[in-house]
């Protein structure tokens, strides 16, 4: 089964473990998401160019496209090495930005991929039932909060595991650059 239920205590997300869980996700991206641009840094070096605190790892990314800046010294490097690297960057660093936004966040199933989702809530105005405009006349009597929820932007275990997985595909990437500039074997 893949109920919520199922992961005993989370089924409360109220309760310790479920916002332990929520807590543990908010935890990890934010240091995560600099381990990254340490590591574009770290490139850069090896590379022979500078580098400043306030070098990115989105700089190697063209974000329209979400492909690498094979213009850049990282994003050749990294597109010739992992291009799928791009890709799931800029995915992961929207989800960072929402949680970093302050974004209220929601346990999900399934219990074997069980993920943190981004809900949003907003006020809005009726007039005969219909959404109007704040500007727009409304009945001062409906006023309503909405609930706002979308499937991709749950944050699951997966992504944990692939984040943690494409962190490392790029120290390893580091660490031949590193062996190739010094000709270490």
């Amino acid at each position: 089964m893949s109920e919520i239920r199922d992961v005993g205590a989370l089924d409360d997300p109220t309760t310790e473990p479920g916002i332990k869980l929520k807590a543990m996700y908010k935890a990890l991206y934010f240091p995560l998401r600099a381990y990254q641009d340490a590591i574009y840094r770290v490139i850069l070096q090896i590379k022979g160019q500078k580098s400043g605190q306030k070098s990115s790892m989105i700089d190697a990314i063209h974000k329209p496209t979400e492909k690498f800046k094979t213009t850049n010294h990282v994003g050749k490097v990294l597109n010739d090495a992992c291009p799928e690297y791009a890709g799931w960057f800029v995915d992961f660093r929207n989800k960072r930005n929402n949680i970093k936004e302050g974004i209220n966040l929601s346990l999900h199933t399934p219990a074997d991929d069980i993920g943190i989702g981004f809900n949003t809530f907003d006020f809005i105005y009726l007039k005969n039932n219909n959404v109007v405009s704040k500007e727009d006349e409304y009945d001062e009597k409906v006023l309503a909060i909405r609930f706002s929820f979308t499937n991709e932007k749950v944050l699951r275990l997966s992504d944990v595991t692939k984040s943690l997985t494409m962190s490392s595909r790029v120290v390893d990437i580091a660490l031949e650059q590193a062996r190739q500039r010094t000709g270490a074997a």
